[in-house]
């Protein structure tokens, strides 16, 4: 099996578990910094992602995994907050 099929099945099985995903704790922490627009919920924020993840290539995924690993990292708002102005143009939401 190649990486690109190996690294898809990886990311749909990400996007259809039930437990709680790398969106799903960085729709919260961004929720938690007040960066989701107002109005707009956790669950929003994680159905975007997964609705805008797959129509991502495979290199786009791993950028994107790479983002949201290394802002999930990050504990205050100010330098979550820094992390994800500088990887928006590699999320979908």
């Amino acid at each position: 099996m190649n990486k690109r099929l190996a690294f898809g099945f990886c990311v749909l099985a990400w996007l259809t578990t039930g437990c709680s995903s790398d969106a799903e704790r960085y729709c919260e922490q961004r929720d938690e910094c007040n960066t989701i627009p107002f109005g707009q919920s956790v669950d929003d924020c994680v159905r975007a992602m997964e609705r805008g993840f797959e129509d991502y290539s495979s290199s786009e995924l791993e950028d994107a995994d790479r983002v949201l690993t290394d802002c999930l990292k990050l504990e205050s708002c100010d330098t979550f907050g820094g992390c994800w102005v500088a990887g928006k143009k590699h999320l979908p939401y």
